[in-house]
């Protein structure tokens, strides 16, 4: 049989007259494929004038399998340069590549049409088909692998997933699901472990994960967690509480890391990784947040730090905050005076005064900007004329050039912006060109780009100083 002829058996099947069937008037079949076989590759206009050339082939004689036959046939002999028919053209050849692909060399579909619709059914004339690992992620992509769920015991697993987005999961329990020489391996796919106890969350002896993607743990008290032998791990997020113990984490440099801490009476520390966000709530006069003391990160910092204060006549120096290395370092300092300490302060007459806790920032040879926010202090209410305040004394901030103690070597953090800073403040760094300085300081305003009783600026071609 010819292949025009096997189109004219196949468009009496069933799978082809269930979605065409026989009794579909000739205007509305003709429509209706070339919408299936055009897509959004053509115009509105040669889409109209193709299904009128269509009904009119019907309309004279020509069978509907003539029809698909002879689409096909013309689409296959369009050159790139056609004003029309170029983008279906372009297409049509990326459909049969991934077809090919799928039915010859994966050796799958045979005669299942429903699933090589799917195969190809978001392919376009944009669609890459230049690889295998091209044409593997067109099939992914259109069959997603299945997916597998593993539960941890408290004994020892072994659990190795598929090419699916498989999924670990540690309960919440009074025992921790992950345990010593747990054996986890992600395989191919997007998979995400899941730790979640009550209890301090920290490594078992003899455990291993790779090719898992994303880790979340979450703790009701401090998380003590290294993944940096993690083979894979791309994104990782830590819960816990520092109430009775210290924290710490430490992750790959091409792990992203998202820490976050409360009740921090106890030091917080994060080492390693790509873009790294702490946040930490509750902090004290005990606690401290410390990243990238032994392994820099090596991509965008956040810390955000939020203080605990007992009362309007409490005056506590919250823990401060320690950053080394990034591409760019932004710390925020809150007081976390509540509303209720507000409303008391506003009728008080013996308020005390928050005093934020000091910031150092010492930059890598990545580093080009550090911003500090700290929180000003501000004026609670006017009672019988008289201004009453929960003081707030912004903490001492240090930005250090990697390189700030040499006369030789170049530095690299380029913008520093302070927005309210304390006494002995200062920034080095031989490559600074703009420093924008906003808010208060605690004992006078700065006056000058290279000295001032509240900051001094060393070194750098400043090209810009924004007060």
């Amino acid at each position: 049989m010819s292949t025009k002829e096997i189109v004219n058996v196949f468009v009496t099947k069933s799978e082809f007259t269930s979605v065409y069937p026989r009794s579909m008037p000739n205007a509305t079949f003709a429509t209706k494929i070339v919408d299936a076989v055009v897509g959004s590759s053509a115009t509105s206009a040669a889409k109209a004038q193709a299904a009128a050339d269509i009904t009119a082939a019907l309309t004279a004689g020509w069978s509907r399998g003539d029809i698909v036959y002879q689409i096909f046939t013309n689409l296959a002999t369009k050159p790139a340069t056609d004003a029309d028919w170029a983008g279906t053209a372009k297409q049509m050849a990326n459909q049969v590549e991934v077809a090919r692909y799928y039915t010859e060399t994966l050796n799958k579909g045979g005669t299942d049409l429903t699933t090589l619709q799917k195969v190809v059914a978001g392919v376009t004339a944009t669609t890459d088909t230049t690889s295998v690992a091209a044409l593997a992620a067109v099939i992914d992509t259109a069959l997603p692998p299945a997916s597998q769920a593993f539960t941890l015991t408290t004994g020892t697993d072994s659990f190795t997933g598929g090419a699916g987005a498989d999924s670990f999961v540690a309960g919440f329990t009074t025992a921790a699901g992950w345990s010593a020489g747990d054996a986890l391996d992600g395989g191919a796919g997007s998979d995400t472990l899941l730790i979640a106890q009550g209890a301090a969350v920290a490594n078992p002896a003899g455990t291993s994960v790779k090719n898992i993607e994303s880790a979340t743990v979450s703790s009701g008290a401090a998380v003590n967690l290294d993944t940096s032998n993690w083979s894979g791990l791309i994104n990782l997020s830590t819960t816990g509480s520092n109430a009775a113990g210290s924290s710490a984490v430490t992750a790959a440099t091409t792990t992203n890391i998202t820490a976050s801490t409360s009740a921090a009476s106890n030091p917080v520390t994060v080492n390693g990784g790509k873009d790294v966000a702490v946040t930490v709530t509750g902090m004290d006069g005990t606690g401290s947040i410390a990243v990238g003391g032994s392994v820099a990160p090596v991509g965008a910092i956040t810390v955000s730090s939020t203080g605990t204060v007992s009362g309007q006549n409490a005056s506590p120096t919250l823990g401060g905050s320690t950053v080394v290395g990034g591409t760019s370092v932004a710390v925020t300092e809150l007081a976390g005076i509540t509303n209720a300490i507000v409303n008391a302060a506003k009728t008080a007459t013996n308020n005390g005064t928050v005093t934020l806790g000091t910031v150092g920032v010492t930059g890598s040879l990545l580093t080009t900007s550090v911003t500090v926010t700290q929180e000003a202090q501000g004026v609670v209410n006017t009672v019988g004329g008289v201004a009453n305040r929960m003081g707030i004394t912004p903490g001492a901030v240090t930005v250090n050039d990697v390189n700030a103690s040499s006369k030789t070597a170049a530095g690299s953090i380029a913008n520093v912006t302070l927005s309210n800073y304390g006494n002995n403040s200062s920034i080095d760094s031989s490559a600074l060109t703009t420093v924008t300085l906003s808010g208060t300081a605690s004992t006078s305003s700065v006056t000058s780009p290279t000295a001032s009783a509240a900051l001094a600026i060393s070194r750098g071609d400043l090209t810009a100083v924004r007060l």
